[in-house]
């Protein structure tokens, strides 16, 4: 199942990284195995602190449900393993907690190790139907082409490999797009954690035509995948599309403005792009105010969340009429006990004075998702302009937390999810995610051909007036 190097360069790269684990202790190495005695300590561990502090744990399974998985996963712990053999066992977790915000990644420590010494899966794809359609090839070889699809994986069905990375995933409620949108946009890293990073791969493929055809392909550095990607793709909604974080264009003969945000997160932004919100915001309506824009397309499809008062700064600028941001926040006190907290967001916030009164268009998928979905429920509950796209992939109810817990051996991550954020009434509150107001679902054959459809059509629908 696992594609591994020669017995030589293991047993070389096993001791260069016992080395290093020896000089600085906390070093966690691919190959280091851990006892049942290890992995019994580190599940409790995180049982502890999802049953301590996440807010949502029982929103969607029931207590009783839930412990018996536990007690399942915590039984079959019977064998050794290495941290990310344990990471893909405990993750199963997900399809039962059902909390969008219940992150669980590999440590630190191999997160680097990876992305400086491991390979990667060089082609990209989506998923249709149950099927997985290339829709861009970096790989070395060209006559693999776009549109072929996917049947198998080193002799593993395809579909398999993406079902079973897709059920690892967190999720809110019974929306699992969320879930598709993450095992899509980072398949490479998930299938290593996974299966192991492979030097090269075997393809089965099916043409449009038909034919099948076996394909060996090497795999890349991310560098090369980047590079690569950069050349090939013009620039649409994925964030690696674009130089920063915060974009935006005009076309002043169309009256038309279109504003692009990447994520919400004010510590990123400002560390990645050096780029702050309030201030690109501020510039952007002035230039909006200056160029007599009359239309406003904002992009948020793939912005995953981040921090709330940069959504409500956003809002402020095109807002119409006070608006409350969230109904309401919860955490536990130290009874355990529900409680509200966070004012300062359930608030109800005025526009500035000179907030734009245009058309607003906003455009959503499955990877709007935490603070994102936020926006979107309250610009949708506001009534302010359409949400264009597909459902977002976050729910009404959202958890949400800052910082991780530690696993004392494998260093697995776990979010601090600690509070829970509620949008709506919780009698609307079905799992699902924010619905569009004008729901634009792209064909493979759009998909494939790269074609944003999306944002094409709500370009056509600003000229109609």
């Amino acid at each position: 199942m696992q594609c591994r190097p020669t017995k030589k360069m293991r047993i070389a790269t096993l001791l260069l990284l016992l080395i290093s684990f020896k000089l600085f202790g906390q070093s966690i190495i691919p190959e280091q195995v851990f006892s049942v005695q290890q992995l019994q300590e580190d599940f409790k561990f995180m049982r502890n602190k999802m049953e301590k502090h996440n807010t949502n744990l029982y929103l969607y399974t029931d207590k009783k449900t839930l412990d018996t998985k536990f007690d399942d996963l915590y039984n079959r712990i019977d064998k050794p393993m290495t941290a990310p053999e344990f990471y893909c066992y405990i993750s199963t977790i997900q399809t039962t907690v059902k909390d969008g915000h219940n992150y669980m990644l590999p440590s630190l420590e191999l997160q680097n190790y990876y992305s400086t010494n491991s390979l990667y899966f060089p082609i990209n794809f989506t998923e249709y139907n149950g099927r997985l359609f290339i829709t861009q090839n970096f790989s070395n070889d060209s006559t693999i082409n776009v549109k072929d699809e996917i049947l198998s994986i080193n002799g593993i069905n395809a579909d398999s490999i993406y079902k079973m990375i897709e059920n690892r995933h967190p999720r809110d409620g019974d929306n699992k797009l969320y879930a598709k949108y993450v095992t899509l946009t980072y398949f490479r890293s998930y299938y290593g954690f996974m299966f192991g990073f492979c030097k090269s791969y075997n393809l089965k493929l099916k043409s449009q035509n038909g034919f099948i055809t076996n394909k060996t392909i090497e795999a890349l550095p991310l560098s090369i995948i980047k590079s690569r990607r950069r050349a090939m793709i013009n620039k649409r909604y994925d964030r690696i599309d674009h130089e920063k974080g915060i974009e935006w264009k005009f076309d002043k003969e169309k009256k038309v403005a279109y504003l692009f945000i990447s994520h919400w997160s004010t510590k990123q932004m400002k560390k990645e792009y050096n780029l702050s919100f309030k201030k690109e915001f501020n510039t952007f309506f002035k230039d909006v105010k200056l160029q007599g824009i009359e239309n406003i397309i904002v992009d948020l499809r793939g912005n995953q969340g981040g921090d709330g008062r940069n959504g409500i700064a956003l809002l402020q600028h095109i807002m119409n009429e006070p608006f409350n941001y969230i109904y309401q926040v919860k955490t536990f006190n130290k009874k355990g006990i529900l409680i509200n907290t966070a004012r300062s967001l359930t608030k109800l916030y005025h526009p500035y004075k000179n907030a734009f009164t245009g058309k607003v268009y906003v455009l959503i998928n499955e990877g709007s998702f935490s603070n994102s979905s936020i926006f979107c429920e309250t610009f949708k509950k506001y009534k302010r302009g359409a949400l264009v796209g597909t459902e977002t992939g976050g729910s009404s109810y959202l958890s949400g937390g800052d910082g991780y817990f530690i696993f004392p051996n494998t260093k697995i991550n776990l979010l601090k999810v600690t509070h829970r954020m509620i949008t709506t009434d919780a009698n609307l509150n079905y799992g699902k995610g924010v619905i569009p107001n004008i729901l634009i679902e792209p064909t493979l054959e759009q998909i494939l051909n790269n074609e944003d459809i999306v944002l094409k059509q709500t370009i056509e629908m600003c000229n109609n007036k």
